[in-house]
């Protein structure tokens, strides 16, 4: 369910970031809204891409805060969205994409801050022999450093 829901709120950002990238003529990346949209629309994209391969549906409830909570926060500041009147990287389309692959990381970034700190839950939990209630629900100590791994080569590379 955490899937499907995650999906349909992506498939309606998706849709928005279309409609803003025609408007604007490119990538919308000229303004604080759009950059903050995008990093949204990145951490979502890479949970359903890469998501069930971990198979941690915490994870998923994580990503759906974080794009809600980045969405929510670039809705309630209307001065970020400005006008800009001209192409910020003018006509050349190389500068263009390392920008939006660069904005991208940083949605692997924010995914690995969540596993990260279902990391420090879950070591708080052993450390204090705490197994129960919630704590249950939480991976493997040593699933999420391998999770945590691989998001941080991702958002490297």
């Amino acid at each position: 369910a955490m899937y499907l829901i995650l999906a349909a709120g992506y498939a309606f950002q998706t849709f928005g970031l279309y409609l803003r990238g025609r408007a604007v003529g490119g990538c919308p990346l000229g303004n604080p809204f759009e950059l903050v949209q995008f990093t949204a629309w990145s951490a979502a994209t890479l949970y359903l891409l890469v998501g069930p391969a971990f198979r941690l549906s915490l994870l998923g409830f994580g990503t759906a805060v974080l794009a809600a909570a980045l969405s929510l926060t670039a809705l309630l500041h209307p001065s970020w969205d400005a006008v800009r009147r001209a192409a910020i990287f003018g006509d050349n389309a190389w500068i263009e994409f390392h920008a939006a692959l660069a904005l991208f990381s940083y949605g692997v970034f924010g995914l690995l801050a969540l596993v990260s700190a279902l990391y420090w839950l879950r070591d708080y939990s052993l450390r204090r022999k705490r197994v129960g209630g919630a704590f249950a629900l939480l991976p493997s100590i040593r699933d999420l450093d391998h999770i945590g791994l691989r998001l941080l080569a991702l958002g490297v590379a």
